[in-house]
């Protein structure tokens, strides 16, 4: 048997890493645990013959960021594959495609004028995230997870737009 290499190495010691988080990952249901592990493997490997130790990093800590790197571009190409862009989709004029799927104005009846007023002067992302997440959209909450499946967008997204969607939503007089 000849002598392995020092990457050949490197990920053969560290392959726990890269079942660990392909595991990690398929608590949450995207893709089959196969292919998880698969693409764990494969920035595993990537890992180990791109890894420079001069850098001053141990190298699970390199492998485990370019393993989760990895599994989460194939979450996300997974969910552009089974997503209904046309449903989604924002129109040219800046409606968020919740105008021609559902009326949310029964729920609007709850809400002050003023945050009507803001919910509508919304950026249509921030817009439509937030309809969503408060359950104007079809009357159930969703997750912010589920916010980043419908928009195409990462989760880290979502975040981002619902912090600012809400900021403006429940801006009090003074802040203005």
């Amino acid at each position: 048997m000849p002598a392995l290499t020092e990457a050949q190495r490197l990920a053969i010691d560290n392959i726990n890493i890269a079942y660990a988080q392909a595991h990690r990952f398929f608590r949450y249901g995207y893709l089959p645990l196969a292919d998880l592990i698969g693409e764990a493997h494969v920035a595993l490997v990537f890992a180990a013959n791109n890894y420079k130790p001069e850098r001053g990093f141990a190298f699970s800590t390199y492998a485990t960021r370019c393993i989760i790197r990895r599994l989460v571009e194939a979450v996300e190409r997974e969910q552009e594959q089974q997503l209904p862009h046309d449903a989604i989709a924002f129109t040219s004029e800046g409606d968020s495609a919740i105008n021609k799927f559902a009326d949310p104005m029964p729920a609007l009846v709850l809400l002050e004028e003023q945050q009507i007023a803001r919910l509508k002067s919304l950026a249509p992302g921030a817009r439509f995230a937030i309809e969503m997440r408060i359950g104007l959209w079809d009357g159930k909450e969703h997750t912010p997870e589920k916010i980043a499946i419908h928009l195409g967008l990462t989760i880290a997204h979502v975040m981002d737009l619902l912090s600012e969607g809400l900021d403006e939503l429940l801006a009090t007089k003074w802040d203005q």
